[in-house]
């Protein structure tokens, strides 16, 4: 199991629990960010932009409960 202090700062940089495992995101743009529901599958119409996801606490951003239930 990892730490939740371990998993990460903000949604952009963080360890996810998934149904097949574990996940990291590690993204440093809003580029990098905008894919990443395409590349989980995803639907990526209310997914926050890069610049609101990054003032977010990881475990607690709606980002997390979508990722968690992937």
């Amino acid at each position: 199991a990892i730490d939740r202090q371990a998993r990460g700062h903000a949604p952009t940089n963080a360890i996810y629990d998934t149904a097949d495992g574990h996940v990291m995101i590690a993204c440093r743009s809003e580029r990098e960010w905008a894919a990443v529901p395409g590349a989980l599958g995803l639907d990526a119409d209310d997914w926050l932009r890069y610049d609101e996801a990054r003032l977010l606490a990881a475990a607690e951003s709606p980002v997390a409960m979508r990722m968690q239930a992937a």
